[in-house]
């Protein structure tokens, strides 16, 4: 499965446990398929108009689309807002951990 992962997701699997570190894991056995630098790069266009109402928001967004991925992993309140838009699904960790990930 390709993801795009936020980055303040990928930072909190790096330096604490839990749902993120769970998600990087998934990442080291292969569950999953990172959309990043050095996991996948991609070539992404700008979206046409603003999606989130947080900008810096719109490169995730963006970033799905051009990989073809279907599902973003982030905590980030103006994302999650957006769930649905263009067929993108927006999920926290714990909610992917839990229908993903588990064993």
């Amino acid at each position: 499965m390709r993801i795009v992962l936020d980055t303040n997701v990928f930072i909190s699997g790096i330096f604490f446990s839990g749902p993120p570190h769970r998600i990087l894991q998934g990442w080291r056995d292969g569950r999953v398929h990172l959309v990043l630098v050095e996991a996948e790069m991609c070539q992404v266009e700008p979206l046409s108009e603003a999606v989130c109402a947080d900008p810096d928001d719109d490169k995730f967004i963006a970033c799905a689309l051009s990989s073809g991925s279907k599902l973003i992993v982030s905590g980030d309140k103006h994302l999650l807002d957006v769930a649905g838009y263009r067929g993108i699904e927006i999920l926290k960790p714990r909610p992917f951990v839990d229908k993903h990930l588990l064993d």
